[in-house]
């Protein structure tokens, strides 16, 4: 069980986070969000959720510095595109779900390896997403999300906190075609 959290771990991460050199190459958005109480300077794309184009998956990463693809992230996945307040639950490995869930996860040593990891905690009340717009025509979405995870042990990165909250982020973004 433990590996294939950390299969699926892996595959959002390098979904999320790899350079892409082609003419799809994502249009980055504007995001404000803290971590931890601090502002954490990040950057946000979103791509239509492969198995519905109703949904999207959105992720908000930033360059850790240590090289050039290093990085760590915060992917939601399953977001309707119809405004509403949905919750962000914990994701049941190889369980189907309708509910967005989301997945932390860093990248080290030359940006291909998965460093540390973590999933959403169990009391959901405060995590979630408000979708505000979302234009099918410029494939505009804007937002508002707040999560808190719970990074798994053991760390990779030992200095990083046990629980990180990302809060009060706001975003707008184009949709990746």
């Amino acid at each position: 069980m433990h590996n294939s959290m950390l299969i699926l771990l892996a595959a959002f991460v390098i979904a999320g986070c790899k350079k892409d050199d082609d003419a799809n190459e994502p249009e980055y958005g504007t995001v404000e969000i803290t971590r931890n109480g601090e502002y954490w300077e990040a950057s946000i794309w979103a791509v239509k959720f492969p198995a519905d184009s109703t949904k999207l998956e959105i992720t908000v990463f930033k360059n850790t510095g240590e090289c050039e693809l290093c990085s760590e992230s915060v992917n939601l996945h399953n977001i309707p595109v119809i405004p509403g307040h949905y919750s962000i639950i914990k994701l049941a490995p190889f369980h189907p779900t309708e509910n967005v869930v989301a997945v932390y996860g860093t990248t080290v040593d030359d940006g291909d390896v998965g460093g540390d990891y973590g999933f959403p905690t169990a009391d959901s009340l405060g995590n979630f997403i408000e979708i505000e717009s979302y234009d099918s025509i410029t494939q505009e979405i804007s937002a508002t999300f707040n999560v808190s995870i719970i990074v798994n042990k053991p760390k990779y990165d030992e200095t990083l906190p046990d629980t990180l909250r990302f809060e009060n982020a706001r975003f707008k973004v184009k949709v990746r075609k």
